[in-house]
């Protein structure tokens, strides 16, 4: 299945993917571990996913708050354009978070220390950028695993979209494909949206 809908999406030149991640139909089931996640790793064009254990809103509700996990660079800006988008169309309040590790070692061998004040300042420079595109932004730094963080905020129910990019680096810090986007696909409770960066060849 995977392979004929990436088929059929190259083919007829279609710029966005949306499904759900378990239903059946027939004897073709479609489960988290593996439609999604094979075509999270290949697709080329944004993913938008809804799990099965996303809760139902009403319209009036829906993406009043956007988290978008981001490294500080300009390839994780590469979903800038989508989340512009959406955000327009629903006045949503953007939330940038950048997660980074407690301790790691410099390119000296030597252990660097991170508070969460450090990894929010990091932000300040992507957040100007987003606010001159117009968007309302928050942001949060926290340290830990990038997806436990995430998966955290989504389920204090303070999040209603995930916009995640599937490669950015920034020094230690890299959102890997076949990690942080399919770690988070299997936890998350609020909708997806994947984006893998230009250029990022499929893993």
């Amino acid at each position: 299945a995977s392979e004929e809908i990436l088929g059929y999406v190259q083919r007829e030149g279609h710029d966005l993917i949306a499904m759900a991640t378990h239903g059946r139909s027939g004897v073709t089931r479609w489960v988290r571990g593996s439609v999604a996640e094979r075509i999270l790793r290949s697709t080329a064009v944004p993913l938008l996913l809804v799990t099965p254990r996303t809760e139902e809103q009403p319209p009036e509700e829906f993406f009043q708050r956007i988290l978008v996990p981001h490294d500080g660079s300009t390839l994780a800006d590469q979903v800038l354009p989508y989340v512009k988008e959406i955000a327009s169309l629903y006045g949503s309040k953007v939330i940038l978070l950048r997660v980074e590790s407690l301790a790691f070692a410099d390119p000296e061998g030597r252990i660097v220390s991170r508070t969460p004040e450090q990894v929010l300042g990091a932000l300040e420079q992507t957040a100007s950028r987003w606010r001159e595109a117009g968007l309302d932004v928050e942001l949060k730094g926290e340290l830990g695993d990038p997806a436990s963080r995430i998966i955290e905020l989504v389920d204090k129910k303070d999040v209603d979209l995930v916009v995640l990019s599937t490669h950015g680096r920034s020094g230690f810090n890299r959102w890997w494909f076949g990690s942080v986007a399919e770690a988070v696909l299997r936890r998350c409770h609020a909708p997806l949206l994947v984006q893998r960066a230009a250029g990022e060849s499929p893993v």
